[in-house]
């Protein structure tokens, strides 16, 4: 089985009168399984928050039905620029379309939730916060809104929660924007978990 995984994706402004595709790639179209990192929030209404937003009308994310796109991943620091209630509706209309989806839900057990790729391996996605460069982060918890925080701990129990015989491929927004090399700290909480068995490969964006 082939996936493409790719970085971060915004599909408002522009594209939202844009009909064509926009990832046209063999790569991407000779794989069996697509997954974007969806850097923003989307909703009928939206209402920005007072900060640098990345948002769009619900239809721009028609867009991955255009581009066959099979996963999104919530987990970034643009998710919840229309509030916590957009994080809920971002992820409703996802899932409205047929398009799996992880890393941010209404509380924390949703944004822990594994995607299914195939029998046997799966999607977690994660973002770092409470960082000088990634620092305005709605992290979900029990009972609000947010993302799926990027801990060691946390990570470990996810992949413990995974069905037996089953292998994670990591998605990560991390490090620092416009920055060539991570953090010395990511590079090691790297090492620590492709250690692992059950962690087949890490994808990490934001940098740019």
């Amino acid at each position: 089985m082939k996936v493409c995984l790719t970085g971060d994706v915004f599909l408002g402004g522009d594209l939202d009168d844009f009909s064509g595709k926009i990832l046209n790639t063999k790569v991407f179209d000779e794989a069996d399984f697509r997954f974007v990192n969806l850097e923003q929030s989307a909703s009928s209404t939206p209402v920005p928050v007072d900060k640098c937003t990345l948002y769009s009308s619900e239809k721009s994310l028609k867009q991955l039905l255009k581009n066959n796109i099979n996963g999104v991943g919530l987990a970034n620091n643009h998710i919840h620029d229309l509030g916590p209630d957009g994080i809920t509706e971002t992820r409703d209309i996802v899932k409205r379309l047929g398009v799996k989806v992880a890393g941010a839900g209404a509380t924390i057990d949703q944004a822990s939730e594994a995607m299914t790729v195939e029998s046997e391996v799966r999607i977690l996605c994660y973002c770092d916060f409470d960082q000088w460069y990634l620092n305005d982060i709605a992290v979900a918890n029990l009972s609000n809104p947010g993302i799926n925080p990027l801990r060691y701990e946390k990570i470990k129990k996810d992949l413990s929660a995974l069905p037996s015989g089953s292998r994670a491929i990591l998605v990560f927004h991390w490090g620092i924007e416009h920055v060539r090399y991570p953090p010395y700290k990511d590079i090691e909480l790297a090492k620590q978990l492709l250690n692992l068995d059950s962690v087949v490969l890490i994808v990490g964006m934001h940098s740019h």
